[in-house]
């Protein structure tokens, strides 16, 4: 049986998951400190500024704005905590202070300038999230949010820049030592960022019990990864000239457009799914799995409409669960619960598919169906017969008062009108009984 929810518990996030996040975050945190902090020794110790380090000599801004981002993060996860806030929100600002001196930095002789540029927006980008990181789905929210998607497109934009130049799409390009592990280190940075806000913001979308969250995560690996690799299946066919531009551009068009629809239908069946879902739940009784008097209504008065439609008999079957009160009361309500689903399993293997069964009261069900006069008391004997079988010495006997009506061809009676009577022929069948027994 799928696993459920409460309403309440659809709105909150999935504390495995968070738990998971938290590892995942804790690991990304050392890591970039680790790297930060290497990156300084590397600069400022002489014993360690050899050759065989060189990679590691990535911008001072860098390494001084990551040290102090995964400060700042490392704190946002102290909550109620007021030296806590102020040393973050600190943290936060000197961050993002040291991202717009990297955007100061003009260099145009190599790429590097063009990378201190993109590490300076990235690291504004991640000063605010730190500042807001506690922040819920206010205007603080939306900023932390907002400036966490700057620094995601940052790390896209190097990661993807860093592939390309490693397999050579638009030739030998060669690339500063420092920049791979420039992205490395932000790419743990924003990762740790964007863990700590989806237990806030707009992002705990991704860690939610729900459907929506449930696609979210299964569509989020084809929406980083797609845009990526038609570029680069692009630069590709470009490069070799195995097709000329305008096919190229065409088959990626298509590719795009089938990935697409394929997302589209998948997509909609869960929609579908939901819906049918969210019917079974307004016309299904919870405890037996039949329909509730709602959804008995509804599919009795189109069968009824049908039957009428095609000439063909229609009978109501009113069905009571005779002491149901004594065994709440000398039993339990679980017992009394236990008894009405017995009743139920009962009916739905006594009838057909295309019958309409529901639990339309307390301890009262309906069945309704194409079946003539004759069809419905044989169904009413077989059905006291096989009650009067059931039952053990530790669990209360099932015993069924029962009334039955056919509509009567001359007359368009309504269904409300068909249960009426049907529950009085029960009762007067259940008075008979009690009589019967004194």
């Amino acid at each position: 049986m799928p696993k459920t929810h409460t309403l309440l518990q659809l709105h909150k996030p999935d504390s495995r998951l968070l738990v998971g996040l938290e590892k995942v975050e804790g690991v990304c945190l050392a890591a970039a400190v680790v790297m930060a902090g290497a990156s300084l020794v590397a600069r400022f110790v002489p014993a360690f500024s050899s050759t065989t380090v060189e990679w590691l000599k990535i911008p001072l801004n860098t390494s001084a704005a990551a040290l102090a981002c995964g400060a700042g993060l490392a704190l946002s996860t102290v909550e109620d905590s007021r030296a806590a806030n102020v040393a973050r929100t600190s943290l936060g600002a000197l961050t993002a202070l040291l991202g717009v001196a990297s955007l100061a930095i003009q260099d145009h002789a190599n790429s590097l300038g063009a990378l201190n540029r993109l590490l300076g927006f990235s690291f504004v980008s991640l000063g605010i999230v730190v500042v807001f990181a506690q922040a819920g789905k206010g205007l603080k929210g939306w900023a932390s949010d907002g400036a966490l998607f700057g620094a995601g497109w940052v790390v896209l934009s190097l990661l993807t820049g860093t592939l390309l130049g490693a397999l050579h799409v638009f030739g030998n390009i060669q690339a500063d030592l420092g920049e791979p592990v420039a992205t490395a280190l932000l790419f743990l940075l924003t990762l740790s960022a964007a863990a700590r806000r989806a237990e806030y913001g707009r992002f705990s979308i991704f860690v939610g019990r729900g459907l929506g969250s449930r696609i979210a995560r299964s569509i989020l690996p084809v929406v980083m990864v797609l845009p990526i690799s038609r570029e680069l299946m692009r630069a590709r066919i470009l490069r070799h000239h195995v097709f000329t531009e305008n096919y190229a551009a065409a088959c990626l068009a298509g590719a795009g457009t089938m990935v697409a629809l394929g997302l589209l239908l998948w997509i909609s069946w869960q929609f579908r799914r939901l819906e049918w879902e969210i019917q079974s739940l307004s016309l299904r009784d919870e405890l037996t799995g039949l329909y509730n008097l709602r959804g008995f209504h509804l599919l009795a008065e189109h069968a009824l409409r049908m039957a009428r439609r095609s000439r063909q008999p229609f009978s109501v079957l009113f069905v009571d669960v005779d002491n149901l009160k004594q065994v709440n009361d000398r039993l339990g309500h679980a017992a009394g619960s236990q008894l009405l689903v017995e009743a139920a399993d009962f009916l739905k293997t006594q009838f057909r598919e295309t019958d309409v069964l529901g639990r339309i009261g307390g301890d009262e069900f309906g069945v309704a169906g194409q079946f003539s006069p004759e069809a419905i008391v044989q169904a009413e004997t077989r059905l006291d017969a096989l009650a009067a079988q059931r039952g053990t010495y530790d669990t209360p006997r099932l015993s069924l008062s029962m009334g039955h009506v056919s509509t009567d061809p001359l007359r368009n009676e309504p269904l409300d009108d068909l249960l009426e009577r049907a529950d009085a022929a029960m009762y007067e069948r259940k008075k008979l009984k009690k009589l019967q027994a004194v």
